[in-house]
C-alpha cells in the first residue's frame, strides 16, 4: 500500500511541467545580437566593411525600441569586450546611420558619464565554460 502511495506521488511530481529557463542577466542578448555590426565597427584587420549592414540597423533600432539600447553602452565603454578592438567612433556613429525614432540623440549621449550603471554581466571565468581541449592537463 505504501508504495503504491510513494509511486502515485513520483508519478505526479513527474507530471509537473519544468520550471522555465532562467533568464540570461543584464546585457548578453543584446550583446550577442550586436554580431551583425561588428564587420562595420570593428578595428584593423577586422573591419571588413564601410558600410552598415542592415540587419546591424535592425538590431540596433530593436535594442532601443525594447528599451535595452544602453547595453551597447559596454562597447563603447569597454571596446575590447569581444576580445578583439572596436572602433569607437564607428560604435558612436550607429545612432547616424540607423536613423530610427528611438528618442536617443546619439549612443554616446545615452553612454556619457551621468547615466546610469549597466548591468553585471556574467563572469567569463564560470566553471560551466568548456575549456580547450588541448588546455587540459
Amino acid at each position: 500500500m505504501a508504495a503504491n502511495i510513494f509511486i502515485l506521488l513520483l508519478l505526479g511530481v513527474a507530471a509537473q511541467p519544468l520550471p522555465p529557463a532562467p533568464q540570461q542577466p543584464g546585457c548578453v542578448e543584446e550583446l550577442v545580437a550586436f554580431s551583425p555590426c561588428l564587420p562595420f565597427v570593428s578595428d584593423p584587420p577586422n573591419n571588413a566593411t564601410d558600410s552598415v549592414a542592415p540587419q546591424c540597423c535592425d538590431v540596433f533600432n530593436s535594442a532601443f525600441e525594447s528599451g535595452d539600447g544602453y547595453c551597447f553602452c559596454y562597447i563603447l565603454r569597454q571596446p575590447r569586450i569581444f576580445g578583439f578592438p572596436l572602433n569607437r567612433e564607428r560604435v558612436a556613429s550607429l545612432s547616424s546611420f540607423c536613423m530610427a525614432n528611438n528618442g536617443v540623440a546619439s549612443l554616446d549621449s545615452l553612454c556619457s558619464s551621468g547615466a546610469p550603471a549597466l548591468p553585471p554581466l556574467p563572469s567569463t571565468t564560470d566553471s560551466g565554460i568548456l575549456k580547450p581541449f588541448n588546455s587540459r592537463k
